[in-house]
């Protein structure tokens, strides 16, 4: 489904343990979230972003740290997706 008109809203997941021991951050990192249909928005992998004939379904989500910095190799957050449809479905 094509979710270019769509709200995309991304949410931190809620652990109540840590991942790795020792990692006491639950909550931190954010969240952002995009169709791959947009020029400015690169997807992964090819194909699925509109330069590359581009696919309306495909949506990208961006985890960062909470100073915005990229995640380190291995990182993972956990996270919601929710996509609204435009008439409010």
């Amino acid at each position: 489904e094509d979710v270019t008109n769509n709200a995309i809203t991304t949410e931190i997941l809620t652990s109540n343990t840590a991942e790795n021991p020792g990692d006491n951050a639950l909550l931190t990192g954010e969240t952002s979230a995009s169709p791959c249909f947009f020029d400015f928005v690169n997807c992964a992998p090819a194909g699925t972003d509109s330069t590359n004939g581009g696919n309306a379904g495909v949506l990208v989500v961006t985890p960062r740290n909470s100073d915005g910095a990229a995640p380190a190799a291995g990182d993972r957050y956990a996270f919601y997706v929710k996509v609204s449809a435009a008439d409010g479905a």
